[in-house]
């Protein structure tokens, strides 16, 4: 049985998984950014907790900014 391509021949298909895969790996990224983040923002709320209860009056605003920055 022959079956002739050209009836199932898709031009678009390359461009179509092209722009699936390029979805993919936005999302991908994306995700690990947001878990950097969320991983940053916990470590910095720690950091904040731990400096308020030890009761210092000065706080190390350089490490804060660059903790929050870097997300």
């Amino acid at each position: 049985m022959f079956v002739d391509p050209s009836i199932h021949y898709d031009p678009h298909a390359e461009r179509r998984n092209a722009a699936a895969a390029l979805r993919t790996r936005r999302a991908l990224v994306r995700s690990r950014r947001l878990h950097r983040w969320a991983e940053r923002s916990a470590r910095l709320a720690i950091l904040l907790d731990r400096r308020a209860g030890d009761g210092r009056p000065a706080l190390n605003l350089s490490a804060v900014n660059r903790l929050s920055s870097a997300a």
